[in-house]
């Protein structure tokens, strides 16, 4: 037998559909109107992202306040395309330049557990860490660096450069950009063992400086060595090994010729071991050169990748 539901009881079903109901409309009237507002918000500081590119090419000066325009894109583009790879990488860009040194290494952070196989992402929170003279985190950043596959970096460029979100128009233009950026990787092997070098030197860790710098030496990927051979040299003198040290400022100087700081220590190292006049000659050939310039501040360059492919939100805001 079937219960007859009184009035006041279908009254209230029925108010309690219609609530739920409106709340339903309202749910969805709320995200179709925040992905317009979210859409809209993109569209607007487009312009900031593109300028980015012109800065990092040299076309165009810093601006503090485009800059936190494209922190904002960013963050926006962050929630809008979560699974769009390369946010939380320009958000530590952008915050470097902006000397949020903080904020910078937090977001160079999140990127790495997103894509742990990536080169350039260690090496730059290795120089945010430099920067700010944190030297062991810096060492153990490029250690990292270092040590990451390069087949594996080479894949994730593979995977950004066809990444659907981009326009098509533009895969030209982001086939020579990763042309560059294999060069400039190329180029940052050999300024990764730089820095983790120079971060240990810091510390005054002359053991790990000298294994470092030596393994470096004997590294075929290494394009400039004389660097890496002077501070072998040093780290072994620091330590009190003449003979060592004695072997490599000779290295030093076979890769450049015109080194003056190890004429300088070659003088030091014969003088200790006696050999005074042979000194005296070193010395004076190094009074001859100018001493080499490692400026470090014109070293703490970011790897920079790009979105150089634009999410195509106009498309989506006409359709939203």
């Amino acid at each position: 037998m079937i219960k007859k539901i009184s009035q006041p009881q279908r009254f209230v079903i029925i108010n309690r559909l219609f609530f739920l109901y409106l709340m339903i409309f309202l749910l969805v009237g709320s995200s179709i109107n925040h992905k317009k507002v979210t859409i809209r918000i993109l569209n607007h500081l487009r312009d900031s992202a593109r300028y980015i590119n012109q800065f990092v090419e040299k076309k165009a000066p810093f601006d503090e306040i485009i800059f936190r325009e494209a922190v904002e894109y960013y963050q926006t583009l962050k929630v809008y395309k979560p699974q769009f790879p390369l946010q939380n990488n320009m958000l530590g860009f952008l915050y470097y330049q902006l000397k949020d040194y903080d904020k910078s290494a937090i977001f160079y952070k999140q990127a790495i557990t997103e894509n742990p196989d990536f080169f350039g992402l260690y090496y730059n929170l290795g120089i945010v860490y430099y920067k700010t003279g944190r030297w062991k985190e810096a060492g153990e950043m490029f250690s990292q660096a270092l040590s990451v596959d390069p087949q594996a970096s080479r894949d994730y460029y593979n995977f950004i450069g066809h990444i659907k979100y981009y326009d098509p128009e533009d895969v030209n233009r982001m086939t020579g950009w990763l042309k560059t950026e294999f060069v400039e990787v190329g180029n940052g092997y050999t300024k990764a063992f730089e820095f983790v070098v120079k971060s240990y030197d810091r510390l005054k860790d002359y053991e790990k400086v000298y294994t470092l710098a030596a393994k470096a030496c004997q590294d075929p990927k290494i394009q400039q060595k004389d660097f890496l051979a002077f501070m072998a040299g040093k780290a072994a003198y620091a330590s009190d090994k003449k003979q060592q040290a004695l072997y490599w400022f000779n290295q030093c100087l076979r890769y450049n010729a015109k080194y003056r700081e190890a004429y300088d220590y070659l003088g030091m190292v014969l003088k200790d071991l006696g050999q005074s006049d042979m000194a005296a000659k070193f010395i004076e050939i190094g009074n001859t050169l100018e001493k080499v310039n490692k400026n470090t501040e014109e070293d703490l360059k970011l790897f920079y990748y790009p979105p150089y492919f634009e999410l195509n939100v106009e498309s989506e805001a006409s359709h939203g």
